[in-house]
């Protein structure tokens, strides 16, 4: 479960929200239950979660609920998935060059002031050293990302080198290689896109803004040009050999009005089949903070909503790390734990790909260790690790809110930029589970 001085109380799982007509949800994200309550019965269950013993009638309908539902009781499955998850998987994030060839106005990277590309040597010894931990483990499948804080696609020849030499070592050793990379597109080509389906890339993520005129706003090149006709080039090539690939979209309120319409556009020019949209909020980090450009979180929740809604009607999935209905984490990401391996340009191990950079915000927290040429090439420092998981903890005020289990003070990046929690992300976040929430409750009851 937590250490002795972080036990948790039935009150840090069991919620009671306000609905829009006045009346309570009791809400156990952990346990899934949730149920309309009366007003006697919020009163009651505040008796049981204050442990007022005296006053709770344990021969209740509400307090037979809760036994019937084990809600007085730390999930034992939630106990072991907590235990499996300290187990770091083989997987490593290559970050292989600060260079990109766009300047997107939001970029968290900042990019155009470093142009450091990672040593083949370094790269080698990551790849060796994740796939030595994989054969300690008895794992049989090795994941490796390229992202980072450039366009992977400025070093194919090094990418390709990469997994050349992982697919070989991965035959000696009986192990079996995915790749996965996030990508502007705009340097796909046809020979590339055969390549990657000859090499078995598995997960590609594009990043694309939107229709035209809405990515062409954001999303430039060091010349001012848009983007957006070179990036469907990489698709179409993508398509031609039927890989899959989803799209990563940041919303600002410049086009948070037009996410419909790029969602009609991806349905017949972007997916030929079916596909999934990612559209997140914009993060107020690296240029977007010296920039105009913001998101108000009542726009942004409208038009997602209706852009999935329109999305489950013509083929396209929209999804977004903000909307986490049913699905409870113990944890953000693999940042929060200290377990993300991503290699930088530079050889340094960092627990988040959104610092790549000595001159990054945040690398005095998330940069945690050293490719080294000796025998063991992760140099780590243990007490670096201990700051991050403790950075990446449930922040104190989180503690009661309802969406905590859901969000669990969301991306540790992001709190550590803004020294605090996003005001955006939240409200988000608890907007989205309201909404399903009562959504649910509504169809439940009209039964």
């Amino acid at each position: 479960m937590q250490g002795k001085k972080d036990i948790l109380t039935p009150k840090e799982w069991i919620f009671i929200l306000e609905d829009e007509k006045g009346g309570y949800i009791l809400f156990a994200p952990i346990h899934k239950v949730a149920a309309r309550i009366s007003k006697e019965g919020k009163e009651e269950i505040h008796k049981i979660l204050n442990e007022k013993t005296t006053a709770v009638d344990t021969n209740s309908p509400m307090y037979t609920f809760f036994k019937e539902k084990h809600l007085l009781e730390f999930p034992l499955s939630w106990k072991i998935e907590f235990i499996k998850e300290q187990k770091r998987k083989p997987k490593l994030t290559i970050s292989l060059t600060n260079k990109c060839n766009l300047r997107c106005l939001y970029c968290y990277s900042d990019t155009g002031k470093d142009d450091s590309t990672l040593p083949w040597e370094t790269a080698k010894q990551a790849i060796t050293c994740v796939t030595q931990k994989a054969i300690e483990q008895g794992e049989k499948q090795v994941q490796i990302t390229f992202h980072g804080g450039g366009e992977a696609f400025m070093e194919y020849s090094l990418m390709k080198k990469c997994v050349e030499y992982a697919r070989t070592i991965g035959l000696v050793n009986n192990l079996d290689f995915v790749f996965s990379v996030v990508t502007n597109a705009t340097l796909i080509n046809q020979e590339k896109a055969s390549w990657m389906k000859d090499s078995g890339f598995t997960g590609v993520t594009i990043s694309l803004d939107g229709i035209n005129e809405v990515n062409d706003h954001q999303r430039v090149d060091q010349n001012g040009r848009g983007s957006f006709l070179r990036i469907m080039e990489g698709i179409y090539c993508l398509n031609d050999v039927k890989i899959d690939f989803s799209i990563r979209s940041t919303v600002t309120n410049y086009g948070v009005d037009k996410m419909m319409d790029f969602v009609n556009f991806s349905s017949t020019n972007i997916f030929p089949n079916k596909g999934l949209i990612h559209f997140e909020p914009l993060s107020i980090c690296g240029r977007a903070s010296k920039t105009s450009l913001s998101i108000k979180p009542q726009k942004f929740f409208d038009n997602y909503i209706l852009a999935k809604q329109q999305g489950r009607e013509i083929g396209v999935d929209v999804n977004c790390s903000l909307d986490t209905f049913k699905k409870e984490r113990r944890k953000y990401c693999g940042t929060s734990y200290g377990t993300m391996v991503c290699v930088t340009p530079t050889g340094d191990i960092t627990a988040c790909s959104r610092v790549t950079k000595s001159s990054d915000i945040g690398s005095e927290l998330f940069f945690y260790g050293k490719i080294d040429s000796s025998e063991h090439p992760f140099l780590i420092e243990p007490t670096k690790i201990e700051r991050i998981i403790e950075h990446g903890g449930l922040p104190a005020e989180c503690k009661n809110c309802y969406a905590r289990w859901n969000c669990q003070g969301h991306c540790p990046f992001m709190r550590y930029v803004d020294k605090g929690i996003n005001k955006v992300t939240c409200a988000l976040i608890r907007s989205f589970l309201k909404y399903y929430l009562t959504k649910e409750l509504d169809l439940v009851y009209q039964k």
